[in-house]
């Protein structure tokens, strides 16, 4: 939250009154940063990072806080910046943490018979705490691939055994 916060959050909620945008919100990279803000100001929406390997927000409960709020949640990064869909050996060596993740997610959808972007859609989607999912592709096959996704039933496992908590590989600005 920088300097400008309380001004640039009176800005947008007079956007919102003048009828210029529907909705306001902002943007969050952590558990501490989204209850802080939402705290202070008071969101249409919030934008956070959750994937199969980032689950922080859901196992500290600030999802399910938020939810409850009535405030809705615009799921970012379910690609972890492309790491989940990537093979382990094309991911920098600073990412060894990644790379055996990734290993862990391929080996997952084989068994399971999906493509990574299956799971990694399929999880966020399932978690029912999440209204929207934005999300960014790095080739044509994998924007081919997630037109396809189709909705299914994930199997019942337990996906927190996938996630990690060094902030250092799930914060991509520390990369």
């Amino acid at each position: 939250m920088g300097p400008a916060a309380d001004e640039i959050w009176r800005g947008m909620e007079d956007m919102r009154a003048a009828g210029l945008v529907e909705k306001i919100g902002f943007s969050a990279y952590d558990g501490d940063e989204l209850e802080r803000c939402v705290k202070r100001f008071a969101p249409d929406l919030v934008q956070v990072p959750i994937s199969i390997l980032d689950q922080r927000l859901i196992a500290s409960g600030s999802l399910a806080r938020i939810q409850d709020k009535g405030i809705e949640v615009h799921a970012r990064s379910v690609f972890l910046q492309g790491t989940i869909l990537a093979s382990p050996e094309s991911l920098p060596e600073r990412l060894t943490g990644l790379a055996q993740a990734s290993a862990a997610i391929q080996s997952l959808c084989r068994d399971l018979e999906l493509r990574p972007i299956d799971l990694a859609l399929g999880f966020v989607r399932s978690l029912g705490l999440v209204d929207k999912v934005v999300v960014g592709f790095d080739t044509p096959q994998q924007l081919t691939e997630a037109q396809t996704w189709r909705p299914g039933q994930l199997p019942d496992l337990d996906w927190s055994a996938l996630a990690l908590s060094d902030p250092d590989l799930l914060n991509p600005r520390n990369w």
